[in-house]
């Protein structure tokens, strides 16, 4: 490793040169995938659009949230008249003092 550095120092202009292609490197491969990340962006995005207007078409078109709200209020109903009727069966214990 040590030849390369002398040579590097003895010839300043190709350190320079090589630095310049590292450079040109890294930003092409940057520069590669950014691209690969807008294009990825725009197809989930499309892909979130397409899904989730069909969601909303089948989510509006069923009776699932009718009926789940129909079950909720049967028990909470059943809730009340439980309870109801465990405080008229303590009412029937005797009293423990």
């Amino acid at each position: 490793m040590e030849p390369y550095i002398e040579y590097i120092k003895g010839h300043p202009i190709i350190g320079i040169l090589l630095l310049a292609l590292a450079v040109a490197i890294v930003w092409s491969v940057v520069k590669q995938l950014l691209k690969i990340a807008v294009i990825v962006v725009v197809i989930l995005l499309g892909t979130l659009y397409f899904t989730d207007s069909e969601a909303r078409k089948e989510w509006q078109e069923s009776d699932w949230l009718k009926e789940a709200g129909a079950k909720a209020k049967a028990a909470g109903k059943l809730g009340k008249d439980a309870l109801k009727k465990g405080k008229d069966l303590l009412e029937l214990l005797p009293d423990e003092k």
